[in-house]
């Protein structure tokens, strides 16, 4: 928001804007608002259009509409992070289903969501922004060492493709598909992120509270396999736990 804000803000002075009132009539004038002086309101309009514009110019970006945000190349670093939340992770304003927030209660459980969600975590799409590695290179540790190809770790190969975490995966009593950058669209893989994929079950509400209660404690899993993975005497050695191969 702060990236698209502060680059409309830009363009508006290159148009004549001399001032923030100046700024807020060529905006209000630009996308035909029409409305009382009300300044939450206000904001929250500006905010709410801003952001879709910039969504928006950043799908342009890609290949073509199908195309998922991990086939962005490296040089287009602009705004990725930012764009990763709101294209997997944000669930929309109004909400028609139960959110994972509101239906999970155990603290372990919620804090492995927010870190999976916010990008505070240790996977290497993360840790290798703060070491300036390129995105191309950021490939997961686990598949580097055991031979399974050098991937980028990012949140969605660690849900979804990362050998270390299948045996859990197979136990699950959903189904996680596989997704492909070539032909998965990023509004698949947040359809799945948010719960939404099983709405239309036969029984929505009996399941969705299984549903992120048992999806929450695979993402736990997941980053506490990769804590004891990472430990000195494991990737020294390649020990792993059984069934993580």
């Amino acid at each position: 928001m702060r990236i698209a804000t502060t680059r409309s803000w830009e363009l508006f002075k290159d148009h004549g804007a001399k001032s923030w009132a100046g700024f807020l009539h060529e905006f209000l004038g630009k996308h035909n608002i029409q409305l009382e002086i009300n300044e939450v309101l206000i904001k929250g309009v500006i905010e709410e259009t801003l952001q879709d514009n910039w969504l928006d110019t950043q799908r342009s970006l890609l290949p073509h509409p199908e195309s998922s945000i991990r086939s962005l190349t490296d040089d287009q670093r602009t705004g990725f992070r930012h764009r990763v939340f709101w294209e997997w992770f944000w669930d929309g304003i109004d909400h028609n289903h139960d959110p994972w927030w509101y239906t999970l209660n155990d603290k372990k459980l919620i804090k492995a969501m927010a870190k999976l969600r916010l990008g505070t975590h240790n996977l290497e799409i993360n840790t290798g922004r703060w070491e300036k590695t390129k995105r191309s290179a950021r490939v997961c540790k686990f598949c580097e060492q055991k031979g399974h190809g050098l991937v980028v770790g990012d949140e969605v190969h660690m849900i979804f493709e990362c050998p270390q975490h299948q045996t859990q995966r197979d136990e699950l009593d959903f189904v996680i598909m596989p997704p492909d950058g070539n032909c998965l669209s990023d509004s698949d893989i947040n359809a799945f992120l948010n719960g939404v994929s099983w709405l239309q079950l036969d029984s929505p509400e009996k399941y969705r509270h299984k549903f992120w209660v048992e999806f929450a404690s695979f993402v736990l899993g997941c980053f506490e396999r990769r804590e004891k993975f990472l430990l000195p005497d494991n990737t020294t050695t390649g020990q792993v736990d059984a069934g993580e191969e």
